[in-house]
């Protein structure tokens, strides 16, 4: 049974998914960590709830009561979440108090707000919804399993709207953890120049974006033909070899695929795992697409990009803000979003105009 994209929530360091015109004029930013710009949540969230809501809650409360909104659907059938860190503010906080109370005065509220589960169970008692809730913790294979068990429930007649989201936020003590491994760029841009720099390194995002999937398409709504995700591989020829096997899983050519949306980080080291992809599997005039100026690098980036392929099927048009190669004329029927986390977790998705 097809899986169609029917609506989507997104809160990231761009505008948000609700504006039209979202993806026309990016956001720029001088620093090397980006985070995101935050709508007025009382548009969607009581203000009593908001009260003692994390940020990375608010964030993400809002991203799938958007989503619900314009789907018309505020009681689906399930609700399944993707996050590579979850929570991180809270359990900083939470860990913070451990170590300088001496484990003995400590605040049951990050403690229970630092759990991964939260914005899933917070989006069920928000909704008041008893079905299926899931919660997927695989680091950057996160939103991807997320996605495969939303796909496996339509299949299998379990659901027929399912909301599957993603988040994860950066905070300053994860930035400056990471920036002593070598991470990020020592003074990272966020702007069109960001893959010409040829240096080590990327820029720290976060974000949040949520979808309705349903067995039954209403008008415009995409479809996810797949999604595909191996470990490790240990050369480009496994790439390839990987790549191939996917699209025989799903029926599809390589001659089919109108445009890619490619993972870039601008790190000069882990680029070349794409630039060897699509010199080894496509044609020098295939359309590329890259996204991680507007949003940075975080586990589940892929949540973003899967956002900006629904937006480029749905207009047919590609956004301005977007670092576009080999422009093409021809209508966009297939987009496939291919994304690695340091050459470790590698995944493929596709999608297909309604």
């Amino acid at each position: 049974m097809p899986a169609y994209i029917t609506s989507m929530g997104v809160v990231s360091p761009q505008k948000s998914s609700d504006d039209k015109n979202w993806l026309e004029e990016n956001v720029t930013y001088d620093s090397p960590k980006i985070r995101c710009i935050e709508p007025d949540y009382k548009e969607l969230i009581s203000p009593i709830h908001l009260r003692k809501m994390p940020r990375i809650l608010k964030i993400g409360l809002y991203a799938s009561m958007l989503c619900m909104r314009n789907s018309g659907i505020i009681n689906p059938d399930a609700i399944i979440v993707g996050t590579g860190f979850g929570c991180l503010e809270d359990l900083e906080k939470f860990i913070s108090q451990i170590s300088s109370g001496n484990e003995k005065t400590l605040f049951t509220t990050s403690f229970i707000h630092s759990t991964h589960n939260l914005v899933g169970s917070q989006i069920a008692m928000m909704t008041k919804n008893q079905n299926y809730n899931m919660n997927y913790v695989h680091r950057s294979f996160s939103f991807e399993n997320a996605l495969t068990d939303a796909i496996m429930l339509l299949e299998e007649n379990e659901a027929n709207n399912v909301l599957t989201g993603c988040i994860d936020e950066i905070t300053d003590y994860h930035f400056k953890l990471y920036q002593y491994l070598n991470f990020w760029k020592i003074n990272g841009i966020a702007d069109k120049n960001f893959y010409l720099l040829n240096t080590p390194g990327t820029i720290a995002g976060e974000g949040s974006a949520f979808f309705n999937l349903a067995s039954v398409k209403t008008i415009d709504s995409p479809e996810i033909k797949g999604v595909y995700t191996f470990y490790k591989p240990e050369n480009p020829t496994e790439i390839k070899n990987h790549f191939y096997t996917f699209l025989d899983s799903i029926r599809i050519s390589v001659n089919d695929i109108d445009l890619v949306i490619s993972g870039n980080t601008g790190d000069n080291k882990f680029d070349k795992v794409y630039e060897t992809f699509a010199e080894d599997c496509f044609s020098s005039k295939k359309a590329l697409v890259f996204y991680k100026h507007l949003c940075g690098e975080y586990h589940t980036a892929t949540g973003f990009a899967l956002s900006v392929a629904v937006h480029i099927l749905k207009n047919q048009k590609i956004p301005s803000a977007l670092v576009l190669s080999n422009i093409s004329d021809k209508d966009i029927r297939h987009i496939l979003i291919y994304n690695h986390y340091r050459n470790i977790e590698h995944a493929f998705i596709l999608l297909s105009k309604g």
